[in-house]
């Protein structure tokens, strides 16, 4: 922590040319700042030096957000790997499904052992790595989650003075992954999915990302608030920086951030006036149409209803972005099977 010494000019300065860029932005580097200042000290009512110099600083603050913000950093979740991994499914039966909050350490086994109980149920032909509204501070954490997909070590990310790595070992997971992002995927969980996308491990399906993979610095102020500053950026293995604009997609898929934080609770979610319906019955659920079927042509009961919730499930994953990132899933599958005959 470093002390920081006030200063108001500059912050008017942005702060007069924030409160003019919504209508004017283009001309906005034109924006006289001493003269708009005078101005406005000089009509608007009841207004005091000290008020500007507030609304300078605040200005200035929500100007420059997520790089500059006000407050501790959030602290890196630690201890047990369980709960690292939110959600692990499969879709479509051949395709696995792990969603992340958190880039932290031990991320890199959760997700091993998650793909190795997904394993041991059936082969995968592809995974989806669901990154959004994902975040955290660990970037360490974020190259060793990203090693799993790589053959040999490898450096994955540099950080400031540091070096990280990352190695899948004997046992990368080579499958075709799709990571799933949004304007809320920030910070070590960009990284985790600059890397992949980086050593082409992995296509990025949805919306630009947060654009705060970067290294902070904590400042006190005299008042005793923290400022923290992005001073450095994350790089990538060939050193190319993390833009502070965030990651483009490699698909992009817009959707309303209300309506996706629902479809993370339930991908089968339908919003009100689709009308889409949704199934009434579970596709688990024997039915008499299965017995029949189990008697007519000898199939097991079990392929019987694993048959119908494949057929089930693509009806009914409605959410958007991940219905896209199994379309290309699926679309490598057959690509894949081709260049095998």
């Amino acid at each position: 922590m470093k002390p920081f010494r006030t200063f108001t000019s500059a912050l008017l300065a942005v702060a007069a040319v924030s409160a003019i860029a919504p209508t004017y932005a283009e001309d906005a580097d034109q924006v006289p700042f001493e003269e708009v200042r005078a101005l406005i000290r000089l009509h608007l009512a009841n207004t005091s030096d000290e008020e500007l110099n507030d609304a300078a600083v605040k200005g200035l603050i929500d100007q420059l957000k997520p790089h500059v913000m006000v407050g501790e950093m959030n602290q890196t979740v630690q201890g047990s790997t369980n709960g690292l991994v939110a959600k692990s499914s499969r879709f479509r039966r051949d395709f696995g499904y792990l969603r992340m909050t958190t880039v932290t350490e031990g991320l890199d086994q959760a997700i091993r052992s998650a793909v190795e109980e997904l394993l041991r149920e059936a082969p995968l032909k592809g995974l989806v790595l669901d990154l959004r509204f994902a975040t955290g501070d660990n970037y360490a954490a974020a190259a060793a989650a990203a090693g799993l997909f790589a053959e040999g070590e490898r450096v994955m990310l540099k950080v400031g003075d540091k070096v990280h790595s990352g190695s899948g070992g004997n046992e990368a997971i080579l499958i075709p992954v799709m990571v799933l992002v949004n304007k809320a995927t920030a910070g070590a969980a960009e990284a985790f999915a600059a890397s992949l996308k980086s050593m082409k491990a992995g296509l990025l399906v949805g919306a630009a990302t947060a654009g705060r993979a970067t290294l902070f610095e904590t400042f006190t102020l005299s008042n005793g608030t923290s400022l923290r500053i992005a001073t450095q950026p994350v790089r990538l293995a060939d050193d190319t920086a993390i833009p502070r604009s965030g990651l483009s997609p490699d698909i992009a898929v817009e959707i309303d951030e209300a309506d996706e934080r629902k479809y993370l609770d339930d991908p089968y979610w339908v919003a009100p006036g689709d009308g889409n319906g949704g199934a009434t019955s579970s596709p688990r659920r024997v039915t008499e149409a299965d017995l029949v079927r189990q008697r007519r042509e000898g199939i097991p009961l079990e392929q019987i209803i694993e048959d119908r919730a494949e057929s089930s499930e693509r009806r009914l994953v409605t959410d958007p972005v991940l219905a896209r990132g199994l379309d290309l899933l699926k679309a490598l599958t057959v690509v894949q099977s081709w260049k095998r005959e």
